[in-house]
């Protein structure tokens, strides 16, 4: 429903470039049919973008500005699927003063595959998330052994479960999720897989 750029780009420049946050989005509100409709397809999202064109990592700034953007328009939920760096005190302020109006900072743990949870998951008012598989649940094609670990869970729909090898673990973890080939939204009206947590 609409965004905002928070690094030194416009404002209005808000839109994926690389297919990670359209791949999220996906997952939580694709409007398709069937199998491939989003688990809230009915929520109204937000984009808060924090990355710059062709610039892999986030400032701090960028990050912070955004979870506070989010927090001051009213959105209950926002998800950071970023991780890794260390500690940062305007990060942590900004998941604070969210929490505080109401809005609730879903981090991913990292993807490094640490016995740690990685920053921004690991601040205290933020809901630190882990990835888990199902064993041969993936679409043909897609090559994702690299990802299996010997960390078994509960099987599920009859497929033995797995905490994903890259995952960062440990004892800030809340919640673990699918996070293993997982099909969704890619720029461009597409479909593609992709794993993370």
């Amino acid at each position: 429903v609409g965004g905002r750029n928070t690094t030194e780009e416009q404002p209005r420049r808000w839109r994926d470039w690389d297919g990670h946050g359209t791949h999220v989005a996906g997952v939580i509100a694709a409007t398709a049919e069937g199998w491939r409709r989003g688990e809230a397809s009915h929520v109204q999202l937000s984009a808060y973008r924090i990355f710059e064109d062709g610039v892999e990592e986030a400032s701090t700034f960028a990050i912070a500005a955004a979870i506070k953007q989010a927090a001051l328009d009213g959105c209950d939920l926002v998800n950071l699927s970023i991780g890794g760096g260390a500690a940062d005190g305007a990060v942590r302020d900004a998941i604070e003063q969210a929490w505080g109006l109401g809005c609730v900072c879903i981090a991913a743990t990292g993807n490094d595959g640490k016995a740690s949870v990685a920053y921004p998951a690991r601040y205290p008012k933020a809901v630190a998330v882990t990835a888990i598989g199902l064993r041969e649940s993936w679409p043909a094609g897609a090559h994702l052994e690299w990802t299996l670990s010997t960390s078994a869970g509960k099987p599920l729909g009859g497929k033995p479960s797995f905490l994903a090898r890259f995952s960062n673990r440990g004892d800030k973890v809340a919640l673990t999720a699918p996070g293993v080939a997982i099909v969704s939204t890619i720029p461009n009206d597409r479909w593609g897989v992709m794993s993370g947590t």
